[in-house]
């Protein structure tokens, strides 16, 4: 059976959008299969700041020392304890870090701590990207919904809607900003999954997720 001019031309462009969606959401969410480590140009690895918060489990230790080759020179441990008593000002939020990296473990014991929410709430304020790596991430998403910086959306019988809830490998949040047609200036809540295994792709996918 022949298709007609007006199918064929609607199929041709069915075949067009359909890549352009699945590349598209493939860059949101974090799954790039590319295992390249070379980072996009608008993307200046050398002046991020980083603070690492906990103890570390494989896959943070293997995410931060990846990093660290690709040209972060400033890395810190922070202390939320001490943070939150500002007693470590040389570690404080209040020098803009570019990125926090939470040990998944360490945090998924304390999303209830008012220091954690503290410090959640003072760090997206100042535009730092926010990830938990390894073990429970999800927590994160839980920890921001507690700390009323990012509120989860919710079933009827209360229970989180949790994008994050199989606990991928990395999860990570912060707000963008873009503008819109007429100039105005926004802000949006920016959500990053990867689950894969593989660390440079892993580090590939952030990257990205940091430049855009």
């Amino acid at each position: 059976m022949q298709l007609s001019s007006k199918k064929k031309g609607s199929l041709a462009i069915i075949s067009i959008i359909l890549p352009m969606l699945t590349i598209g959401l493939a860059i949101t969410f974090g799954y790039i299969s590319n295992s390249s480590t070379s980072a996009p140009a608008k993307v200046n690895l050398k002046d991020f700041k980083v603070l690492q918060v906990g103890q570390g489990n494989k896959i943070y230790n293997e995410v931060l020392a990846r990093i660290k080759t690709l040209g972060v020179s400033q890395v810190k441990s922070l202390d939320i304890q001490s943070y939150a008593s500002e007693e470590a000002s040389d570690v404080s939020v209040s020098q803009s870090p570019g990125l926090v990296v939470f040990d998944g473990e360490w945090l998924s014991k304390r999303t209830d701590d008012a220091n954690v929410h503290k410090f959640l709430k003072t760090a997206s304020g100042k535009a730092a990207k926010l990830i938990a790596v390894g073990g429970s991430t999800s927590k994160l998403l839980e920890a921001l919904d507690k700390a009323k910086v990012n509120e989860l959306g919710r079933e009827d019988d209360g229970t989180l809607r949790n994008p994050a809830y199989f606990n991928p490998s990395v999860v990570g949040f912060c707000y963008k900003e873009t503008k819109t047609p007429t100039g105005s200036v926004f802000q949006y809540p920016s959500i990053f999954i990867s689950n894969t295994d593989n660390t440079d792709t892993m580090v590939q996918s952030l990257i990205s997720w940091l430049g855009d």
